[in-house]
């Protein structure tokens, strides 16, 4: 059999994805997430669909959300088999699904064993490299929100300045002229004296 997964965090703080990567992935989650079988390149039904827990994906994940890190929404997973090299795995009657024999349990029990051990040691919460990667991936996210805020208020306040400055060069000439009349109207005998009006 062919297996491929692919999986993503849902969770932006916890992803090394771009803002752009995370947002296309995760449209195209919405729409082709799942866990799909195919033979000989033709998808096998129901399989893949959420109505169907062929692997348990889900049951498991009801019970250990933590741990079982997989599901139906968030992953991308494809399971290739040909009718050559896996002549016990038949079709059903109506071809929806396999017919309900040993090798199609022994399939799920080791598609099952693969996904649990896949998401015990690399991406579940029990996996000691998701332990020591996570909190570092959120600092790293952490500083660059920050920086992007900061970012966002410098932009702003800059355009208010700027704003202000085009309102106030308006009002600066009669500003300057006032000013102007005020000294002159004023009369100074010494430093230490008060201003007084002429």
């Amino acid at each position: 059999m062919d297996l491929y997964i692919a999986a993503m965090e849902f969770e932006s703080k916890n992803t090394t994805l771009t803002v752009a990567q995370f947002t296309q992935f995760k449209d195209l989650a919405d729409r082709y997430a799942g866990f799909m079988m195919f033979r000989d390149g033709l998808r096998i039904m129901p399989y893949g669909r959420l109505d169907n827990d062929f692997f348990e994906i889900e049951m498991r994940r009801s019970k250990s959300a933590g741990r079982e890190f997989w599901n139906h929404r968030q992953m991308f997973g494809r399971l290739g088999i040909s009718r050559a090299r896996n002549p016990n795995l038949k079709d059903k009657a109506g071809r929806e699904g396999l017919l309900d024999n040993n090798a199609a349990k022994t399939l799920k029990i080791l598609v099952s064993n693969i996904l649990m051990k896949l998401a015990r040691e690399f991406f579940g919460s029990a996996s000691d490299i998701r332990t020591d990667e996570l909190p570092e991936i959120q600092e790293v996210n952490k500083k660059a929100k920050a920086n992007e805020e900061r970012n966002k208020l410098r932009r702003k306040q800059r355009s208010q300045f700027g704003t202000k400055l085009k309102q106030f060069n308006k009002e600066l000439p009669a500003f300057v002229e006032q000013v102007r009349r005020a000294e002159q109207s004023l009369e100074l005998d010494s430093e230490t004296s008060k201003p007084r009006k002429r």
